[in-house]
């Protein structure tokens, strides 16, 4: 028992894979662990950087470049 915990605890944010309970109630924006965060952003990185395209949360911050009001409700703002 102790080498599976051993193993899932050591195991890279590369090779962890996503489940539904990595989710925060279901919300594709709130995760339960830093591993799954970091594999999140990972793959969100490789995905809008092979398109060269910005990302924006629809949970969380602005939709798009002139969402002011949802930039005023973000975490992080820019400027």
């Amino acid at each position: 028992m102790e080498d599976i915990l051993d193993a899932k605890l050591n195991l890279s944010y590369k090779d962890y894979v996503l489940n539904d309970e990595d989710f925060f109630m279901g919300c594709p924006s709130m995760l339960t662990s830093e591993k799954a965060a970091l594999a999140k952003v990972s793959q969100l990185y490789k995905k809008f950087k092979a398109k060269k395209a910005k990302f924006f949360d629809n949970d969380f911050g602005p939709r798009n470049a002139d969402d002011l009001d949802g930039s005023a409700f973000a975490m992080y703002k820019t400027g």
